[in-house]
């Protein structure tokens, strides 16, 4: 199991790092949120998303235990969470990567055990829950690491950062700080469809194709290749280079900087964001189109 919490690109990061793993022949679930089309494809098995009869009997599952152990219902986010728990079992996945909702230390997918946790840079977002500060926020991400354990986070403002060291420390988890081993490097202009960065990291170094727009997209590569390489220590050895950048190449995460091409239009760029640091990564990206 491995968690990936953080503001702006843990989506990205997990539909990375999960690919890798099927690209390199592991049977892999990923759960990711929110949707953008529908409910189903939050939980997918080696990119294909579960059926809507299959999430439906998982999820009337998932209720009726809740109520008859518990007494009450479970949240919307609680129950898939669960059901996507369930089903990967069911399925018999090899690794699941689940995609923290919101914070991290009191989310639902911090129910489960992970052998890796990633995070991703940290911004100010659902200050309600969360917190005022990036020391806060920071804190609450950090709550998916566990004693003894991998944990990989791509965090480069210090507030965040030594908030995010202080709780690893107190617990004992094994951080390591990616932009300190790793480094990536755009190769020439990226284009619509995609870009090519150099990438560096302890046990490799290549070029790699990414069909994800956005320069920040590069960070996200950098850390699902770091996590990548974690898991293959732990035992997932198939988890090699030419799976990294394979399963780099075959990424496709909807909804994030996408163009689309109507019949007889424009082309139009999507993008989800919805927070400053998710905007100002917008604005950078179209000053580069």
């Amino acid at each position: 199991m491995a968690l990936v919490a953080g503001t702006n690109g843990k989506g990205s990061t997990a539909a990375l790092l999960a690919g890798m793993a099927t690209t390199a022949g592991y049977r892999t679930g990923l759960y990711t949120s929110p949707h953008l089309e529908s409910v189903e494809e939050r939980l997918r098995i080696d990119g294909r998303a579960v059926s809507t009869g299959r999430l439906a009997s998982t999820v009337a599952t998932i209720v009726a235990s809740a109520e008859n152990r518990l007494g009450y219902l479970p949240t919307y986010f609680e129950t898939l969470t669960a059901a996507a728990c369930l089903w990967f079992a069911e399925e018999s996945v090899e690794l699941a990567v689940l995609e923290v909702g919101m914070g991290g230390r009191l989310d639902a997918t911090n129910g489960t055990d992970p052998v890796l946790s990633l995070i991703t840079e940290i911004g100010l977002d659902h200050q309600d829950y969360l917190g005022p500060t990036l020391a806060k926020i920071g804190r609450e991400k950090a709550g998916i690491m566990r004693a003894e354990c991998d944990a990989i986070a791509w965090v480069e403002k210090p507030e965040a950062r030594a908030a995010i060291q202080q709780v690893a420390d107190q617990i004992g988890a094994r951080l390591v700080w990616g932009p300190d081993v790793a480094a990536i490097e755009p190769i020439g202009k990226p284009t619509r469809w995609g870009q090519t960065f150099e990438l560096s990291t302890p046990g490799w170094r290549g070029s790699v194709t990414l069909p994800l727009v956005g320069r920040h997209q590069g960070e996200n590569l950098a850390l699902a290749a770091l996590g990548a390489e974690a898991l293959a220590r732990q035992g997932l050895e198939h988890l090699d280079a030419e799976a990294i950048a394979d399963g780099a190449a075959r990424t496709r995460w909807p909804g994030r900087l996408e163009w689309v091409e109507p019949a007889g239009e424009k082309p139009i760029l999507l993008d989800v964001a919805h927070n400053p640091d998710g905007a100002k990564t917008l604005e950078l990206s179209l000053i580069h189109i």
